[in-house]
């Protein structure tokens, strides 16, 4: 009965999302108001209401007012649980987002920032993504709530309604809201398992370039938390009161570009997907690198910044 109850609430509050979905795309800050929250007994309170029709009968038909006095006692509760869990709510503030980029087949990572509107805490509240898990907080002013979503392909993905709810006070009934932002999530394209070595062939030398190593001394700078001991320029700091340390280089490897066309014979998906593991390679090894796309180019540079804009190029071509 109860798993019953469970997968008709689940489908309910399926087409009520749904249905919302001609209202999506509100700008943030968004409120929950009144006629946006919606009501089911839970099993629990199915069980309880049944309970309190046949003891309301039997008092009526042997004439027991204490019985009578009871069922409508427990009748009450259970209306001003609703009116209860219905503040629990009414007036909750979604005022943030934060999105992580994902790789496709994995999950997307959602940071939600709740606030209380209108001041009042909140309890016993749980929020959930379409297909991921469900994620208890509390609210006593403002929470930051983690909630995570499949990413189904590369590209940009519209994130699915926030689903909102709350059984509190007795568990006797369900309430629930979608808040469903105008927002996407940008999903890069998955890399290949194991890509073939980086393309030497279309490297190019740069002119001066270096990195940090361990050939010759660039210069001597201030001593920060994690500098390992070796690198402590011990007969410099002697003549002053604090540490110094050694600041190295070495010549930087020959840059490289990562272009379509060396990815010749591999179906169209493959071929970003060999692209991708080689951006990611190209940054395990500090190689600066370019990419040049059919419908884009991507000028050269190194670090998580180049990664980020040549895996966005790939997750947005056609």
């Amino acid at each position: 009965m109860r798993q019953l109850l469970t997968s008709w609430r689940t489908r309910l509050q399926a087409r009520i999302a749904r249905a919302l979905g001609k209202r999506a795309g509100r700008q943030l800050p968004i409120t929950l108001s009144q006629n946006r929250i919606y009501v089911l007994p839970s099993g629990f309170g199915v069980l309880l209401a049944m309970t309190l029709f046949v003891a309301a009968l039997g008092a009526l038909n042997y004439n027991n007012n204490l019985s009578l006095a009871f069922s409508f006692l427990f009748g009450a509760l259970a209306f001003l649980s609703v009116h209860v869990a219905h503040r629990n709510l009414l007036r909750l503030q979604l005022s943030h987002v934060n999105i992580q980029p994902a790789y496709a087949g994995g999950d997307v990572s959602v940071d939600y920032r709740f606030v209380a509107s209108d001041q009042r805490p909140r309890t016993c509240l749980q929020a959930r993504l379409e297909g991921g898990p469900n994620v208890d907080f509390e609210l006593p002013d403002v929470a930051d709530v983690t909630l995570r979503t499949p990413a189904l392909k590369r590209g940009l993905q519209p994130l699915p309604p926030v689903l909102v709810r709350t059984d509190w006070p007795f568990g006797m009934f369900v309430l629930w809201s979608h808040i469903w932002p105008d927002l996407q999530a940008l999903i890069y394209p998955r890399p290949e398992p194991n890509p073939p070595g980086l393309p030497e062939n279309a490297s190019q030398r740069s002119g001066h370039s270096v990195a940090a190593g361990e050939e010759d001394l660039r210069h001597l700078r201030d001593y920060r938390t994690g500098d390992p001991p070796r690198r402590i320029a011990w007969k410099a700091s002697a003549r002053r009161t604090e540490l110094l340390t050694r600041e190295l280089e070495a010549p930087q490897s020959a840059d490289i570009v990562l272009s379509w066309d060396a990815t010749a014979g591999l179906d169209y998906e493959s071929r970003i997907s060999r692209l991708t593991a080689w951006c990611h390679l190209a940054l395990s090894q500090q190689r600066h690198f370019a990419l040049v796309l059919p419908n884009a180019q991507i000028p050269r540079d190194a670090g998580p910044e180049q990664l980020h804009r040549c895996l966005r190029a790939l997750a947005l071509m056609p």
